[in-house]
């Protein structure tokens, strides 16, 4: 059975050299190259990845790159605020959610609802 594996974009991105080399370039092309990243290690499994960033724009966006979903909060939310969201609701719906982020608010939200807290550098 396949599970929600969220990812803390911009915390993967401030821990990793290379992120960070990319980022001071292009941040449009830093968020491509993880996305990228993601879409080839889980493309052979059932798990949905959801990846999200703290967005700038009046209302929540989610994009599809193949078998990615990426969201960018809405103004006035963060990141860590709709990561929490959508481990609850994918624990209610039964489903099992896995995180990855280096931020102990975020993982320590995830954990209390079941989910298993993974580190950026995995």
């Amino acid at each position: 059975m396949g599970r929600d594996i969220l990812v803390d974009g911009y915390n993967v991105m401030k821990r990793d050299a290379s992120f960070q080399a990319l980022s001071a370039k292009s941040l449009a092309h830093a968020r491509q190259v993880l996305v990228n990243q993601l879409a080839n290690r889980y493309r052979h499994t059932p798990h949905q990845v959801i990846v999200v960033f703290d967005g700038d724009g009046a209302s929540e966006q989610t994009l599809q790159d193949r078998r990615v979903r990426i969201i960018y909060s809405r103004a006035g939310e963060t990141a860590d605020s709709v990561i929490a969201r959508l481990a609850a609701l994918a624990q209610a719906a039964g489903r099992e959610v896995e995180l990855y982020s280096d931020d102990s608010e975020v993982r320590q939200s995830v954990s209390q609802q079941g989910g298993k807290v993974g580190s950026t550098s995995q």
